[in-house]
C-alpha cells in the first residue's frame, strides 16, 4: 500500500478539500468504465477460463501491443517476475525490426508459444503488421496460428477482430467504456498473468481496496495542486526499486495522455499540468537530481 512518509510542504486545507470533492466526483462518474473493472466478475472469468487452456502449455508468452496495451501488463510483470515462472513473458511494443527478429529467433519452439495481440480499437497499425508477420511465420513453419494466438479488443467488428474471426482465433473483450491506458484490470493485463499462474482475483481485490483508500489519493492530489501553484512544471516520480521502472513508464503515459489536453470536456482552455518524469534510484540521483 502506498504511504506518504514525509512531506516538504504541508497540505493546505482548501486544497485537500477541493481534491476530495474532485475525487468523489470522479468515482461517481459512470462513464469511466475502468472503475468498474474490479467488480466485473464475468470479464475476469473469461480471462481465467481461456488462460486455463494455455497454462503449463506455453513456454513463451508474447504480448503484441503498444501504449496502454503493453505498459500496464509490463509494469505488473516487472514487479512479479522475480518469482520462478515456467514461462517467459515478452513484449513486442515497438516498431524495431531488430528487436522483433531477436525475439522470434530466441523462441525455441513456436508450437509452444502464445501470441497475444492487443488493440482496443482493433486498428493499431503496428499490432496489425506484427500479426500478419507472425501469421506468415507460422505458415512457413507448417504450423497453425489458431493454436497459438489470442486477440484482445473491443467486442465489435474491426480490422483485428475480423482477422481473428477469419483465422478462428479465440477473443477476449476490452469494454468500450474502458480506455486503453486504463485497461490493465481487463483481459489486457489479467489474461497474460493468469497464463503465467498468477491470480487475477487477487489483483482485482487489491484494486477494490485501493478505491477505498481515499485519503492517500486526496493527499497526493492536494500536493500536486500546490506544486502547480508554485510553478513547478516538472513532476518526478522517483523509485528506488528497479522493478518499479515499468510502473513509472506506465505512470508517465497515464499522467501525460490523460491530463495534457488543450481543452476541457466543456470546450474551455484546459489548465496547465506538469511533465512527468520517471527516475530510478541512485543512478538518476547523480544526474537529474543535481540539475
Amino acid at each position: 500500500m502506498l504511504k506518504i512518509l514525509s512531506k516538504s510542504h504541508s497540505t493546505e486545507e482548501q486544497h485537500w478539500q477541493a481534491s476530495r470533492v474532485a475525487l468523489d466526483k470522479v468515482l461517481q462518474n459512470k462513464s469511466l468504465g475502468f472503475l468498474d473493472l474490479p467488480f466485473n466478475k464475468e470479464l475476469a472469468k473469461s480471462s481465467r477460463e481461456l488462460a486455463a487452456s494455455f497454462k503449463n502449455k506455453s513456454n513463451d508468452v508474447i504480448v503484441v501491443g503498444v501504449g496502454g496495451s503493453s505498459l500496464g501488463p509490463k509494469a505488473l510483470y516487472q514487479v512479479l517476475k522475480t518469482v520462478d515462472l515456467k514461462a517467459k513473458l515478452h513484449f513486442c511494443d515497438n516498431v524495431d525490426p531488430h528487436d522483433f527478429e531477436r525475439l522470434t529467433a530466441n523462441i525455441k519452439d513456436l508450437s509452444k508459444a502464445l501470441w497475444i495481440f492487443i488493440s482496443k480499437s482493433g486498428g493499431t497499425i503496428e499490432t496489425l503488421l506484427a500479426a500478419e508477420f507472425v501469421m506468415q511465420l507460422y505458415k512457413d513453419k507448417g504450423l497453425n496460428l489458431k493454436d497459438n494466438a489470442v486477440v484482445i479488443s473491443e467486442k465489435k467488428s474491426n480490422t483485428l477482430t475480423d482477422w481473428a474471426k477469419t483465422l478462428g482465433l479465440p477473443q477476449l473483450e476490452i469494454p468500450e467504456n474502458v480506455g486503453g491506458r486504463y485497461s490493465v484490470l481487463s483481459p489486457v493485463g489479467m489474461f497474460p498473468l493468469e497464463v503465467l499462474g498468477f491470480s487475477s482475483e487477487q489483483f482485482l481485490k487489491g484494486a477494490e481496496q485501493a478505491l477505498k483508500d481515499k485519503n492517500v489519493i486526496t493527499e497526493m492530489m492536494a500536493q500536486f495542486l500546490q506544486s502547480f501553484q508554485r510553478g513547478e512544471w516538472i513532476s518526478f516520480f522517483w523509485f528506488y526499486m528497479s522493478s518499479l521502472h515499468g510502473c513509472g513508464l506506465w505512470l508517465e503515459q497515464l499522467w501525460a495522455e490523460s491530463l495534457a489536453k488543450q481543452v476541457t470536456r466543456s470546450g474551455k482552455t484546459a489548465p496547465r499540468v506538469s511533465t512527468p518524469i520517471t527516475a530510478i534510484g541512485s543512478s538518476d540521483q547523480h544526474s537529474l537530481l543535481q540539475q
